[in-house]
């Protein structure tokens, strides 16, 4: 559907002969200048990119690949056309409009040198990072001049539990990547951004015996860490991608962030929460007779972080939404990257003692065997309000779409002609965050809810409103005259269509 869309509203743009086209989407409230990577796909040996006022557009090319026209349009080869196309990866910085798109036309020109550069040095103006040759990261904040080592580790633990609970074996201690790998680093700087990869091998032993022990047998976890590093953004995106052999543990990728605290905080469905990280029930659960220990081990929803007086380090997340706070003085973010299990239900485990929480049915599907890729990404900042924003910039990804004549599926010419730029609408604060733009459930109206993840009223400010329309969360009329203050941790959904 979104690509759908995407489609329709590129093409109901004005054309222009002998031109393709390429719509760029920014889904942030605000202009702002985004990184585009994206592919253009065309028979051209080349090409280049004008704005709607001819005004030439820089871009660098990564990377080109030829391929089938049968892939683009199979009516193609069927009437003998057997010329190929050129699949072309690029990036470009651009200032887009706010919860809005920009199109640009694409004609043939000669085809610019290929980027990406191998370095040894990874320096942007927000961070500098140093592959290790365990596979971790060094990273240091050359704002907060803070240095964090072996940032992005694995821990490996048995997990004897079931579908419903992690349980460890007593006493453990965990296998950590620090201590046995051998990665292979490579960084390429591209004009806007860098990419380390770390490439090695995990060794864990192969699963747990019938007596609950792990086997002497060991086997080997590939594992690629890729971090995608923009030279001007405080954000790291991380792609990590496995191949699980073993069966009955849990991997996780650890985080240190050198802030030792009491409290996490994480976001979920209607703000954030602050949790322990140590529940106090650890003290008196089993004198008690509970069924289960309450270890600490939370959901998030898109991010988890800990903070003191002066900073704060986050993890954000597309993926993998579970966390434990660890280490001896629990500054370390602990993030399950998988936990490979047998078994529906399982009775007398370690943390949870007594009967099975379902059926004792096998689950070999839940071993998690197989190749597994996790996106997450790393910031670091004053404050959680300033990570609530990093969020969204990390979530409200770039999107893009390329008119070429040639398509698999045509449709029918649009009858609505689309502006080449458009802005739905602009938020002059930048301090609240947006969550939602949407059609009213019962009218044609757009409505926008924003929230307040500060601890004092922030002013809600829209570009040509002077007040707006307040509604509840059942999207009924509160009030219309409506000021845009926004109390500490308050959600307001304002209407934005005139």
């Amino acid at each position: 559907m979104i690509d759908f869309y995407k489609r329709k509203i590129v093409e109901a743009t004005p054309d222009k002969a002998g031109f393709d086209k390429l719509g760029i989407f920014n889904f942030l409230p605000y202009a702002t200048d985004r990184l585009v990577k994206t592919l253009v796909t065309t028979r051209w040996g080349g090409f280049e990119l004008i704005d709607v006022d001819g005004n030439p557009v820089s871009y660098a090319l990564r990377a080109v690949s030829e391929l089938d026209p049968g892939l683009i349009d199979r009516q193609i080869v069927h009437y003998g056309n057997y010329e190929p196309f050129f699949q072309y990866e690029i990036e470009l910085m651009r200032e887009l409009p706010a919860m809005g798109y920009e199109l640009l036309y694409v004609s043939e020109a000669t085809r610019p040198e290929l980027t990406g550069q191998p370095t040894d040095k990874l320096l942007t103006d927000y961070f500098e990072l140093i592959g290790n040759a365990d596979g971790t990261v060094n990273i240091t904040d050359r704002k907060s001049k803070r240095t964090y080592e072996n940032v992005f580790s694995l821990d490996d633990t048995a997990d004897d539990g079931d579908e419903y609970d992690f349980s460890p074996l007593a006493d453990e201690i965990p296998i950590s990547s620090i201590a046995q790998a051998q990665a292979s680093v490579k960084i390429l700087e591209y004009e806007n951004e860098f990419i380390l990869t770390s490439d090695y091998e995990f060794e864990v032993p192969s699963e747990l015996t019938e007596s609950r022990q792990r086997t002497d047998s060991i086997v080997k976890i590939p594992v690629s860490l890729k971090l995608f590093v923009e030279k001007h953004s405080p954000i790291i995106k991380v792609e990590l991608t496995i191949e699980n052999t073993a069966k009955d543990h849990r991997l996780r990728l650890l985080i240190p962030t050198g802030i030792a605290s009491s409290m996490s905080f994480a976001s979920n469905q209607f703000g954030t929460i602050r949790r322990p990280v140590v529940d106090d029930a650890l003290a008196y659960w089993e004198a008690e007779g509970w069924d289960e220990r309450p270890d600490a081990i939370y959901p998030f929803l898109g991010l988890v972080g800990l903070e003191d007086d002066q900073h704060a380090v986050a993890v954000l997340t597309n993926s993998s939404r579970e966390y434990e706070i660890v280490g001896q003085q629990f500054d370390t973010i602990a993030i399950t990257v998988l936990r490979s299990v047998g078994v529906l239900g399982k009775e007398e485990l370690h943390r949870r003692p007594g009967r099975p929480s379902g059926i004792k049915l096998p689950t070999p599907d839940s071993q998690m065997l197989g190749k597994l890729t996790l996106d997450l990404a790393l910031t670091f900042a004053n404050s959680a309000v300033e990570v609530a924003q990093a969020e969204k910039i990390y979530h409200a990804k770039v999107e893009s779409y390329n008119q070429m004549p040639f398509h698999a599926m045509k449709l029918n010419k649009s009858k609505q002609i689309t502006p080449c730029r458009y802005s739905m609408f602009s938020a002059e604060n930048h301090d609240l965050v947006l969550s939602t733009v949407k059609k009213s459930e019962n009218t044609g109206e757009i409505l926008a809810r924003f929230y307040n993840p500060s601890q004092k009223s922030v002013k809600l400010e829209l570009a040509g409103f002077d007040h707006y329309v307040l509604h509840s969360l059942k999207e009924v009329i509160r009030d219309r005259t409506f000021d845009g203050t926004v109390k500490p941790n308050q959600v307001i959904t304002v209407r934005i269509s005139v």
